[in-house]
Order: C-alpha cells, then structure tokens, then sequence
C-alpha cells in the first residue's frame, strides 16, 4: 500500500515538472516571437519619430512590452506602448493619438516591481507622476498619481498629493521606499542594439532604387519617410531633378553657336553679359521672329553641384522634370559638406527636412552630400 502511495506521489510529481517545463518553455517561446515580432517593427518604423525603445514587461506574464520614444540630446519623450498579443504587435498607448490614455512621457521610464506599473514623469512644469499599469483584459490603464501641487491660489507653495488627497512628505517618501523604482533608459534604434537588447532579424534588402544607371547626379527630394537598415538610411518621398540641357561638349558648342535642343523643341538662344555681376545669361526664343523669350539659362552658385547652367521660367522659377516616387540611403556616418552634420543626426535626429524639398548630390543611388533650406 505504502509503495503504490509512493509511486502515486512520484506520478504526480512527475507531471507536475512537466506540465510546469512546459509552461516555461511556452513562455520563452512566446517572448522570444514578441522580441521578434519588435524587431521587425522597429527596423521598418520611421526613425525620425520613433528613434529609441524601451523593452519592459509590464504586468509579468513572461511576454515584454516595448515602449518607443524620441531622445534628442537632453530631451527624451515616449511615443508609444506596444503588447504581443495573438502573433501580432498591438498598440497600447500612443501619445500623438488624442484618445490615449498617456497625454505625455517625458525622460526616462520608470517602473514599481511592487505595483506592476510604470511611472511616467508626466512633464513640463507639473512635477507630477502618473501610474500605468496593464489590467486582465490586457488594455493599459491610468492607477494613479503622485507629484506636487500649487497649495495655495496665487501659487506659490507646492505640497504632495497621491491619488487627489494631500500627503505629507513623510508620506511622500515612504511611498517611494515602499514601492523602489527601477529606472530603464532609451537605446537608440540601430541595427546593433535591436540585435543586442531584442533578437537578430534579417536586414531588408533596399531594392527599387532611383538613379541606378548613375546618370542623374543631382535629386531633390520631398522625404516622406526615413527608415534605418543596418549601417543605412533609406529616404523615400516624391522626387524632381531640374532640367539639364548642357550635359555635353556638343550641347555647349551649340549653345554658343546660338540654337539649343531643350524640353523636346528646338530654341533660337541669344546671349547676354550682364556688367554688373558678370555674369552670361542664354535666352531661349521659340524662333526668330519671337519678341519675348521662353526660358532663360543662367549659371547659379550652390553648395551642392547643379547643372552648370540652370533652366527658368519667365517667373524666375527653376524647371524641372518629376521623377515620381523614389528611395534612394545614405550612410548614418556621412557627413554633408556645408553643416559637418552627419546623416544619422540630420534624417533621424532632426525634422527639420518635412515639408521641404532637399537637395541631394547622388553617386548613382548613394547620397554623398545634401542640402535641407
């Protein structure tokens, strides 16, 4: 009888160690499909806007959040908050969005091993803390706050306050001896710390790109997006080249002599030296009996190598000829020859190319110098 218990005690025990290897081993693989899954996402995100991560798990089920944020210099904001849920990467929260549920996040993350939640300083001048945390039906949800409030109507004496009820300092820093935070810092969204702090994925080939017959050395560029690959940056965005009609030897010969083949006519050019910047400007008629000129070729002086000769319109306006949708990269360590601002800090660090037209001196489809006005 004593042996059969035994033996009874052992089959179970022995189930229980499996059922419990089991459950681990499930767990792992689920973490490792999340941080798969992130990879993937942050390789392909813009990173002009999301350009560092976070990789945290939030309410300790073994499947890790990220948490995605922009760090310029000193500054640090979250953007995002991101689950693994049903094979797919779900948005949690998103501070752009006006519905969510985190308005702002500045600096650095905390988060309250105790609590299950994180911390997030909620910015500006508000000295104010407010805790998230992921409840079971898995949304991520506002539990509270902590910081300083005005005390007084003419604001000029801050108490504590958790939750909306005054507390004293005591009570301040006992919560906080209570519930010890663990600070986690941005990494920056590269190719080495996606591999390092998530998992290896396989870089996208950069396929489809403009100028591949070298012919075209200077793009301008309405970017759209940028995107890090590796060591690269592709930019995408709808592209124009201004119009080149002294590309060769032959085509200068016939300038001079006074007749130029542009835009699929045949113009009568008459020459003109201006004293006073000495400067030769050609004049393209549309025949000789043509009173007013069409277009005018004028030299132009740019950090960047344009055509020797830049086509206008009657409007002063420089012509040129779309190109549609392009994608073209540029190393991260480039440097442009006028602000010594390497790509990483100028495309990824920066905005300040939205809404413009940049100008982009190609070798074939590698950018080798760039001009943002």
């Amino acid at each position: 009888m004593k042996k059969t218990k035994q033996i009874l005690f052992l089959v179970i025990l022995a189930g229980f160690c499996i059922a419990l290897c089991n459950t681990t081993l499930y767990a792992k693989t689920k973490a490792q499909q999340a941080k798969q899954a992130y990879a993937k996402y942050l390789q392909s995100t813009d990173t002009s806007k999301d350009n560092a991560f976070i990789v945290l798990d939030i309410n300790k089920d073994g499947v890790p959040e990220l948490l995605t944020g922009s760090v310029y210099e000193q500054s640090k904001f979250l953007n995002c908050i991101f689950t693994y849920r049903d094979g797919k990467v779900k948005e949690l929260a998103n501070t752009t969005k006006r519905n969510s549920v985190i308005i702002q996040g500045e600096q650095n993350v905390s988060y309250l091993p105790n609590k299950k939640c994180l911390i997030l300083y909620d910015g500006g001048t508000s000295n104010n803390n407010s805790m998230y945390a992921i409840n079971k039906q898995g949304k991520l949800k506002k539990i509270g706050e902590i910081g300083y409030r005005w005390y007084d109507d003419s604001c000029t004496v801050r108490k504590p306050q958790l939750n909306g009820k005054w507390i004293s300092e005591k009570q301040y820093k006992n919560f906080f001896k209570k519930n010890k935070g663990v600070v986690y810092g941005y990494h920056r969204n590269t190719h080495k710390n996606r591999d390092k702090f998530l998992c290896k994925v396989k870089s996208k080939k950069i396929t489809n790109l403009f100028n591949a017959n070298g012919k075209e050395k200077i793009l301008e560029l309405k970017i759209n997006s940028t995107k890090m690959q590796d060591d690269k940056i592709v930019l995408e965005g709808t592209g124009r080249c201004p119009v080149d009609v002294v590309r060769t030897s032959k085509q200068r010969k016939q300038l001079e002599s006074g007749k130029i083949k542009a835009l699929g006519k045949n113009w009568i050019v008459k020459k003109e030296f201006n004293e006073g910047t000495c400067i030769t400007s050609y004049y393209l008629y549309l025949n000789s009996k043509s009173k007013q000129w069409s277009y005018m070729l004028s030299p132009v002086t740019t950090l960047l190598t344009y055509p020797n000769l830049i086509l206008y319109d009657r409007n002063n306006k420089w012509v040129y000829k779309t190109v549609g949708k392009v994608r073209v990269v540029v190393k991260n360590n480039q440097k442009n020859s006028s602000q010594e601002m390497t790509a990483e800090n100028a495309f990824c660090s920066s905005d300040d190319w939205k809404g413009k037209w940049c100008g982009l001196e190609l070798d074939k489809s590698q950018v080798v110098n760039w001009l943002i006005d």
